[in-house]
C-alpha cells in the first residue's frame, strides 16, 4: 500500500485551496451549490453576531456573498435542505436518499433526549401534528397549543415545539421558511420534490452506508487524520476501531488513499477524486480571510493546532471569567496560516456600523505591507456582506498598535 507523501506546507496549502479560501473556485448560487456537494455539509448554528455561521462560511468563499443567496437555496428552489448531518447542518437534496439510516438514527436519538428530559409526552401527540400540519399546511410550533412540557436548561417550553423538532428529526417534517430562528414546519413528502423524496435507501447494509459516510466526512475537510476528535463526531464516524477498519477497506478498495506528513506518524486520507486537487494546489494568493467559528477547516481543533499551529476554541458557552479572548472570535487566515483573531461587533440600529473591538496578532507573525494590504481587502469584503459600508469610529485605543494602522488606512480610503 503506497502512500502519497508530502510535507506540513503542503498540506496546509492543500486544504485552503480545497476549502476554496484561496484561488477564485466558486461563483453565485451554483458556487455555493457545488461547495456544499463537495463538502457534503456545512454547519448550522443560530447565533447571529455577525451572520449565523452558515453564512460567515460562504461569505469566506463566495465573491460578493449576500444571505439571501442561501435563503433562496434553501427556501425557493430548494436545492439544498436543513437537516441533520454533524449535528444541525446544511447538505444538498441529493443527498437525501443516501441519509436515510441517518434519519433513523436521529429519531433514536430524538426518542432518547425526550426521555432525558421527561419529556416523552410529546410522542403521544405526533399523530395529531401530522394531522394538523397535513391539513392546514406550513405550522410553527406556536400554531399549535398543546400545553407546556417539563423542561430543564435546555428542554423546549411547549409540547408542541418538542413534538415538531422529534419529527424534524426523524424527516417527517422539514424547514419550508424560517422567522429568525424560528422553523416553519410543512411535511417532507411536500416540500421535497417526489422524484427524490420516494427514493430507496441506496446501501445494502449498515457498512455499506458507513463507507460512503466517512469519505463524505473527508471530504468535508479535505485531508484528514485517523485520529479521533470532533472532526469524527457523528453516528457513523466516532466508533475509533470501525471507522480505521473500514478506511483501510476503502484504500484497498482503490475509494480512498494513504496520505503520508512528512515528521507525522499519524496515518492521513484523502478521498481519490480528490488526489487531482492535492497536486493542484501549489501557489498562494496574498488573500487574507475572516473564518467562521465552525468552519469546515476548524471542525476539529486537535487538527488544526497540529497542522496550522492555531490553538482554537469557540468560548461562547464559556463562563466570561474562563474566556480567554472573549464570546465571538473570528479567526483570520492568510495564505495557508492563521495570523490573527479578532473580535467583531456590529451595531445594529438606524445605520449599521461594524466595529473590531479586539484583535490579537498570533505569535511570532511578520506584519509587512502585503499582508495590511490583504486585510484591508478582507474588511472590505466583510463590510459588503454585512451591508454596512462604514466602519463605527470606535476608541482605537481597544486595538493593536499593528491594527490601527489598518484602520488608519482604511478610514482614508472613505
Amino acid at each position: 500500500m503506497m502512500a502519497i507523501e508530502i510535507t506540513k506546507e503542503e498540506l496546509r496549502t492543500f486544504l485552503v485551496t480545497y476549502q476554496g479560501l484561496s484561488l477564485p473556485t466558486f461563483y453565485g448560487d451554483e458556487g455555493i451549490e457545488n461547495f456544499v456537494k463537495q463538502v457534503g455539509c456545512i454547519q448550522y448554528d443560530p447565533l447571529n453576531v455577525v451572520g449565523r455561521n452558515p453564512d460567515l462560511v460562504l461569505q469566506a468563499r463566495i465573491k460578493n456573498y449576500q444571505p439571501r443567496q442561501l435563503h433562496d437555496l434553501l427556501y425557493e428552489s430548494r436545492v439544498l435542505i436543513d437537516a441533520p448531518d454533524k449535528q444541525l447542518a446544511i447538505y444538498h437534496i441529493d443527498d437525501w436518499p443516501n441519509m436515510t439510516r441517518r434519519r433513523e438514527r436521529s429519531k433514536m436519538t430524538a426518542e432518547a433526549v425526550l426521555g432525558y428530559r421527561h419529556q416523552l409526552i410529546a410522542l403521544d401527540y405526533v399523530d395529531d401534528v401530522i394531522s394538523y400540519v397535513e391539513n392546514y399546511g406550513p405550522t410553527m410550533p406556536s400554531d399549535i397549543d398543546l400545553g407546556k412540557a417539563k423542561r430543564d436548561s435546555w428542554g423546549h417550553g411547549q409540547i408542541s415545539s418538542a413534538t415538531m423538532d422529534y419529527l424534524y428529526q426523524a424527516g417527517i417534517l422539514g424547514v419550508k421558511n424560517k422567522r429568525n430562528t424560528q422553523k416553519i414546519y410543512d411535511l417532507n413528502s411536500r416540500l421535497i420534490p417526489n422524484q427524490i423524496f420516494c427514493l430507496p435507501d441506496p446501501f445494502a447494509n449498515e457498512e455499506e452506508m458507513m463507507k460512503w459516510y466517512i469519505q463524505r466526512r473527508l471530504g468535508a475537510i479535505g485531508l484528514f487524520w485517523d485520529k479521533s476528535g470532533d472532526g469524527w463526531m457523528g453516528y457513523y464516524t466516532k466508533n475509533t476501531s470501525l471507522r480505521k477498519k473500514l478506511l483501510q477497506e476503502l484504500v484497498a478498495e482503490g475509494n480512498v488513499k494513504l496520505v503520508k506528513v512528512q515528521d507525522y506518524k499519524e496515518k492521513f486520507y484523502i478521498r481519490s477524486i480528490d488526489v487531482s486537487k492535492l497536486k493542484d494546489s501549489i501557489h498562494m494568493q496574498n488573500k487574507a480571510t475572516f473564518l467562521a467559528p465552525l468552519d469546515n477547516l476548524l471542525w476539529d481543533r486537535k487538527y488544526i493546532s497540529t497542522i496550522f499551529d492555531f490553538n482554537y476554541t469557540w468560548e461562547v458557552y464559556k463562563p466570561v471569567k474562563e474566556r480567554i479572548y472573549g464570546y465571538y472570535i473570528l479567526p483570520v487566515l492568510y495564505k495557508n496560516k492563521f495570523i490573527a483573531r479578532f473580535e467583531p461587533e456590529l451595531y445594529r440600529s438606524t445605520k449599521k456600523y461594524f466595529e473590531i473591538k479586539k484583535w490579537w496578532w498570533e505569535e511570532n507573525i511578520e506584519v509587512d505591507e502585503a499582508m495590511l494590504i490583504a486585510i484591508d481587502q478582507a474588511i472590505d469584503q466583510f463590510l459588503d456582506y454585512l451591508n454596512a459600508p462604514k466602519m463605527k469610529k470606535a476608541s482605537y485605543r481597544k486595538i493593536h498598535k499593528d491594527l490601527l494602522t489598518i484602520h488608519e488606512r482604511y478610514q482614508n480610503k472613505q
